[in-house]
């Protein structure tokens, strides 16, 4: 893909993801989550916010959503 035509995964998610797109994606992170109780969600926040390996969980739902439910490439730009 070019640079010029690079779109972040935000600018995706808020410009190129119809209303279905975002509840049936926000729905997937949701099942990831689902059998945790309210102290488990305190904790889940903390240790995706402190947490590369966490955080990196929590993202590849994200970038699986992108590449399967809507065809699109994702590129590493680290």
């Amino acid at each position: 893909m070019s640079k010029d035509k690079f779109k972040s995964i935000p600018d995706v998610i808020k410009h190129d993801m119809t209303d279905a797109q975002r509840e049936q994606l926000a729905a997937s992170v949701r099942a990831v989550i689902a059998d945790l109780c309210e102290e488990d969600y305190e904790l889940l926040l903390e240790l995706v916010r402190n947490s590369s390996v966490a955080t990196e969980a929590v993202l590849n739902v994200v970038f699986a959503f992108i590449q399967e439910e809507m065809k699109q490439k994702i590129v590493d730009q680290s």
